[in-house]
């Protein structure tokens, strides 16, 4: 497939597992290595159609600085399909635990080597369905207007960023809500942060503000999460201080 045509593919994707999504586009803007012109509209266009998605933002970010887009995209994608944030997430859960969480792909992978939980997804019905089929033991699935409901005897509330800044962190939608009531119920909210999803605050901003026109994600303040799970574990939420890729002020601009 031309790069092109593979580049109209990913951008007429609907929303999805992120790390596909950047993976796919990784190959695709690789080919484009050899005309920065070109690789930074494609950078643009696809963001206008995903602007949720921070590890395209990351890597759009780190491509248009590298010296050799094609095998920052080669590296870059690496580092996606290694994360080992799942795999932290499930060490880090206690015991036992009654779990409540989005349906999120990287936290369902997490909580899917745990079949000792208790677990309750809150989300969509198509997220929802795909989360309960991926887990074992006992699992149960909430609709959004039914989130209050699951929190009933919660241990931990585990929502998924799409993107993060210390501003604050996109999440998909319902995730708002979900956080806000665990604050006001009491049981700690942690946020799991995948690879390539904590960006520089002016990257986030433009993100923040095209994704809460579209809806296609909440925005969720740091202040109602307790804790944070990454590829390096558990930590504070001053972890979203540390942006992984440059601000490139380029990407903000709109695709011509």
């Amino acid at each position: 497939m031309h790069p092109i045509e593979r580049l109209r593919f990913v951008a007429r994707a609907g929303a999805g597992h992120p790390v596909e999504l950047a993976c796919e586009a990784a190959g695709a803007l690789g080919d484009l290595a050899q005309d920065r012109r070109a690789l930074l509209v494609a950078c643009r266009r696809l963001l206008a159609n995903h602007p949720e998605c921070g590890p395209l933002w990351w890597l759009c970010a780190r491509l248009l600085v590298a010296s050799n887009p094609l095998s920052a995209a080669g590296e870059a994608q690496q580092t996606l399909l290694e994360d080992k944030t799942s795999a932290e997430l499930a060490a880090a859960l206690p015991s036992g635990a009654v779990v409540v969480s989005t349906a999120s792909p990287t936290t369902v992978e997490g909580l899917a080597l745990r079949p000792d939980l208790e677990v309750r997804l809150v989300g969509r019905p198509p997220e929802l369905a795909a989360g309960v089929r991926m887990l074992d033991g006992e699992v149960a699935g909430y609709g959004l207007a039914e989130a209050a409901d699951a929190l009933e005897n919660a241990t931990v509330v585990l929502v998924e960023a799409l993107a993060a800044a210390p501003a604050g962190l996109l999440a998909a939608p319902g995730s708002g809500e979900l956080a806000r009531l665990a604050d006001a119920a009491g049981p700690p909210c942690w946020v799991v942060v995948p690879a390539g999803r904590i960006l520089p605050p002016v990257l986030f901003t433009c993100a923040a503000e095209r994704a809460l026109d579209t809806g296609s994600a909440d925005l969720l303040a740091v202040e109602l999460l307790t804790a944070v799970i990454g590829p390096e574990g558990l930590s504070a939420p001053a972890a979203l201080q540390l942006p992984e890729c440059p601000s490139v002020h380029e990407l903000t601009g709109v695709a011509r």
